[in-house]
């Protein structure tokens, strides 16, 4: 009789353990599930890398983004990317960024996206969970938020944050602290709030006393054309949130910053237009010039039939210069050289008494008549 008990009880001991893992089997699957990102709109080049490749493929409106996926825009470029219901962020020109975490539990979300460069814009529609995380990772610093909007930008070794509404948490990346043997290094990591209008800019290697102080209020110093358009909007979605200082100046930044976009447009195109279009002339080679007596007056083209096959050169010796065509009667045909009797020698110009006056044709051979 004990010694049923005693398999009774550990028979219940089996049966706990099993139900205990199957309750814990969905929650694993749960936080396993990726979330999916949509393109809403895009302007310009805009460039997708899928998880894992190096290939990029032309962006298109509802073009799905998931986790390990990167967005690229161009000097022109720009994209707003959907993230659930209530996350979308406004991807700046001349900007490269990566979705590093892409999921969801339930009303929970993890989302992390990394900028390796240029601006990105952040938007929470609505307040996150408790358990929900939404940061944006530069290579020195680490941004969460919570039902709030903000700009980040990253270029050179410097990241610069702007907050419009709510609050920013930012966490420094600090490498030297990090190999720090002392407890009061090791605590110079913890993170600092940003409030609304309220800006940092760090960069690379900035001791903590340095980053703290870099708080200010909210300029639009170097904000990219797209942040800018989106202030807009944000001034017209929350009217009376901005400062005056901000409304009052902020259609001259964008026009400002417009015209610097369009200015560094235009000198790249122009500088592949000058690669793909150079002519051999260009590199120093030089064109021969029209034998004495042989020019062809100003204002006269070719007469009819005396044009060169297509194809066929010009025989040496009879080229013409720019604007210049070639004189009657001392065209070659094709396949043949300079006719026989009219050769020139080294050196030696047309022979005397063939030379042909401008506006008339080579007199013909008196044995042809």
């Amino acid at each position: 009789m004990l010694m049923s008990q005693t398999v009774k009880t550990k028979l219940y001991s089996v049966l706990v353990l099993v139900l205990m893992f199957s309750l814990l089997l969905p929650i694993a699957r749960v936080e396993g599930i990726s979330e999916t990102a949509r393109i809403i709109s895009l302007e310009g080049s805009v460039q997708v890398i899928r998880s894992g490749g190096e290939k990029s493929f032309d962006a298109f409106i509802n073009m799905r983004i998931t986790e390990g996926d990167g967005v690229i825009t161009g000097p022109n470029g720009k994209a707003s990317i959907q993230i659930g219901d209530d996350r979308v962020v406004i991807v700046a020109e001349n900007t490269r960024i990566f979705f590093s975490e892409l999921k969801k539990m339930g009303k929970d979300h993890q989302t992390s996206v990394s900028l390796e460069a240029g601006g990105l814009g952040s938007i929470i529609r609505e307040r996150l969970t408790r358990n929900s995380r939404f940061e944006i990772k530069t290579p020195t610093a680490i941004m969460g938020a919570r039902g709030t909007e903000y700009f980040t930008q990253y270029r050179d070794g410097e990241t610069n944050v702007r907050v419009l509404a709510g609050l920013v948490e930012v966490n420094v990346i600090n490498k030297r602290d990090e190999a720090s043997s002392t407890i009061e290094n090791r605590q110079k990591q913890t993170s600092f709030i940003l409030e609304p209008m309220q800006q940092s800019r760090f960069h690379e290697g900035d001791d903590y006393e340095k980053i703290l102080a870099s708080k200010s209020q909210l300029t639009l110093d170097g904000i990219e054309v797209a942040l800018l358009q989106r202030l807009k909007d944000f001034d017209e979605e929350q009217p009376e949130t901005l400062p005056d200082y901000i409304t009052d100046s902020l259609d001259e930044a964008l026009e400002k910053a417009t015209e610097q976009q369009k200015k560094a447009n235009d000198t790249k195109d122009n500088s592949v237009k000058n690669i793909q279009h150079r002519l051999p002339s260009d590199a120093g080679m030089q064109k021969p010039s029209t034998p004495p007596g042989q020019e062809t007056a100003p204002g006269q083209s070719t007469p009819p039939g005396q044009e060169t096959a297509p194809g066929q050169s010009t025989p040496p010796g009879q080229e013409t210069a720019p604007g210049q065509s070639t004189p009657p009667g001392q065209e070659t045909a094709p396949g043949q050289s300079t006719p026989p009797g009219q050769e020139t020698a080294p050196g030696q110009s047309t022979p005397p008494g063939q030379e042909t006056a401008p506006g008339q044709s080579k007199p013909r051979d008196k044995g042809n008549n």
